[in-house]
């Protein structure tokens, strides 16, 4: 998605309103002011937005003055706001903030706060670019792991600060080592489109084809071999399934026809149905039974307790009859009260009456006893019966429940008999049906051979999107296209080297003047304002061909310090910008023109690309005879005015 910068932003604590440097999306943005304003820091800042490692803001003012920097990014639909904490005694802080939506107004201070990390922040960055899940295009023999493109890959095409712009040496910002040098051209295949945008996703897809191929194919030759046994295979799959129980019909002499259709009614012959089980009402007889056995030995105590205690009765009524039957007598001398002798021995009584009185209570006692026993007895004996009564049903109740209890035990050992079986015809029918569908799936017209064809397709469709010469091809094209455009915007500037053919090197990241014999690099060509031209129609000719082609790079540059080459920043801020009143040591009205085709290049570019692309430029020089760049200024950091407002400065200690 393209997207443009709408607003650098700064917040001080000591203030809850931040400082807003505003921008135009589609056009020319010019600040020009004098040094040590926080021109350079401008590039800086938003570098340090769009996710750089450290902050390169310069410590001393700006950092003293700064606790948040932000920007807002406007997209074609919607805004976006970024922010991110200046570090305070570190290289750089991950504290971030993002908003999102149609319109976003700029947060005060008060209303910053951490909604994210700055490993998300540089994804979501890379995702609103429209940066894909890729893989750098390194050679297969390289040790070195593959990365994927990201926004901070874009920063090198974006930015050009003042060490940058005028350098001999150096095309692009953000290589200042040899390993981000490495990365860049490791990427630049894929922002000039020789990769495909969905890079790493056709890779996974192709690892993914390769391994599907790989398994019909092995499937085909599975079924390759196993048809190739052929007759006796199909005869040694009948004799397995006549020694499972199969029914299967011999035939003398049969065909291979035979064998199959004799082996395909075996596989469709319906497995003997298994006798309904219910586990449950086994369980609940068992549970029954043994709860009933309880019960009848509990009732077997019981009787055996009472028939003890009717014995014991009868013992004892027998003893009690014989002691009444001797003491009957006493009977006679019950009448006999007052006796002074003896009526047996006629001896004189000491105590006339006790004896008899002892031996009549005596016999009462024992006749009341008998009495008792003699009413008890039936009653134990009606016990007795009752408990035996009670056992013969449970017997005969226990009796039943066996039988059905025998009767699903020996349901249960059938099913797990037949199951058995049925397993065993199961794992020949298997057999059977591998073999006729492997025999099935040679046919040329199978639906296997159709997968095979298709999947090795697959793979050599995505292998060709993927190639090599293919990526090499299209890169070749993608540089030929920007180096026409190059050598074109070219003839527009003041250059040594007019009319030359310009080539665009991704691989030693410099450019190539095509004069005959031996082609001459960029710091061949000599004089700062070859360098600065060399830069401007470079950077401005890749992004005419990352719009043209929809490339996935914020569609804005920025430029700092254009002018240095001809004009020196100290003569510039005496005479406030006017180049009209310098005098350099060139020709002055040779470097005015200079200059003003300069900037005449740029705006045109922009013009012709109809806001698709958006020009921010600080510079020293300010061409007060210029109209489209008077026009296109958003800010003058003289007399007092700079990137940090005079009223936030702290007093130094």
């Amino acid at each position: 998605m393209s997207w443009q910068i709408a607003e650098v932003v700064i917040y001080n604590k000591q203030h809850e309103h931040p400082r807003i440097i505003p921008f135009n999306p589609g056009s020319v943005n010019i600040i020009t002011g004098k040094s040590h304003t926080g021109k350079t820091a401008l590039l800086d800042i938003i570098n340090y937005c769009l996710g750089s490692d450290i902050c390169t803001v310069s410590q001393g003012v700006i950092r003293e003055n700064s606790d948040w920097f932000a920007l807002k990014i406007r997209t074609t639909n919607s805004e976006v706001f970024i922010a991110r904490e200046s570090p305070i005694d570190q290289r750089s802080s991950t504290k971030c903030m993002r908003l999102e939506g149609d319109k976003i107004k700029v947060p005060l201070f008060s209303g910053l706060r951490q909604t994210t990390n700055i490993s998300e922040q540089q994804n979501f960055l890379s995702r609103l670019t429209g940066i894909l899940p890729n893989a750098s295009n390194v050679d297969e023999s390289s040790t070195r792991d593959r990365l994927q493109a990201t926004i901070r890959h874009c920063i090198s095409f974006i930015l050009q600060p003042q060490y940058v712009i005028a350098s001999p040496v150096t095309l692009f910002s953000n290589v200042e080592d040899a390993f981000k040098q490495r990365a860049l051209i490791d990427v630049f295949p894929y922002f000039l489109g020789a990769l495909q945008q969905n890079q790493l996703s056709l890779e996974v897809e192709l690892e993914n084809a390769k391994r599907e191929s790989k398994r019909l194919e092995r499937k085909l030759s599975e079924a390759k071999r196993i048809s190739t046994l052929g007759y006796e295979k199909a005869e040694a799959l009948l004799s397995e399934a006549k020694a499972v129980g199969f029914s299967v019909e011999s035939q003398a002499e049969p065909t291979v026809k035979d064998l199959h259709q004799a082996l395909r009614a075996i596989v469709e012959h319906p497995f003997p149905r298994l006798l309904f089980e219910d586990p449950e009402t086994l369980d609940a007889l068992q549970v029954e039974q043994d709860e009933l056995r309880g019960r009848a030995l509990q009732l077997s105590r019981q009787i055996r307790a009472a028939e003890d205690f009717e014995r014991a009765s009868s013992a004892y009524e027998s003893e009690t009859k014989k002691q009444l039957d001797r003491l009957q007598p006493i009977s006679i001398f019950k009448h006999l009260q007052g006796l002074q002798r003896c009526p047996l021995c006629d001896r004189d009584l000491d105590n006339p009456n006790l004896p008899i009185q002892e031996l009549t209570k005596i016999y009462s006692e024992l006749q009341a006893n008998m009495d008792s026993v003699n009413a008890d007895n039936p009653h134990l004996v009606e016990h007795i019966n009752k408990l035996k009564s009670e056992k013969n049903v449970i017997r005969e109740r226990i009796s039943q429940l066996q039988t059905s209890i025998d009767q699903l035990l020996t349901q249960r050992e059938y099913n797990k008999q037949l199951r058995q079986q049925n397993e065993r015809k199961a794992r020949v029918i298997g057999r059977i049906s591998l073999y006729l569908e492997s025999n099935a799936m040679i046919d040329e017209t199978s639906p296997l051979r159709e997968q095979v064809r298709k999947a090795k397709k697959k793979v050599a469709d995505i292998e060709a999107s993927l190639s090599k010469s293919l990526i090499k091809d299209k890169l070749q094209a993608a540089t030929d296209q920007i180096s026409h455009i190059m050598t074109s915007l070219a003839g527009d500037i003041d250059l040594e080297f007019q009319g030359v053919p310009l080539r665009l090197d991704t691989k030693a990241l410099t450019i190539k003047v095509q004069r005959p014999g031996r082609p001459i690099t960029l710091a061949e060509t000599g004089s700062g304002a070859n360098w600065v031209g060399y830069h401007l129609i470079t950077l401005l000719a890749l992004h005419k061909f990352f719009l043209k082609e929809n490339m996935p790079v914020p569609s804005f540059l920025i430029f700092d310090q254009p002018s240095q080459a001809y004009f020196p920043p100290d003569l510039e801020d005496k005479e406030k910008g006017d180049i009209n009143k310098m005098k350099s040591i060139r020709n002055m009205s040779e470097d005015k023109l200079a200059v003003r085709a300069m900037y005449d290049l740029i705006f045109r570019v922009v013009s012709e690309l109809k806001g698709k692309l958006q020009v921010i430029i600080t510079d020293h020089a300010d061409l007060k005879d210029h109209t489209a760049f008077q026009e296109s200024i958003v800010e003058i950091w003289r007399d007092g005015n700079a990137l940090i407002p005079q009223d936030w400065l702290r007093p130094q200690e």
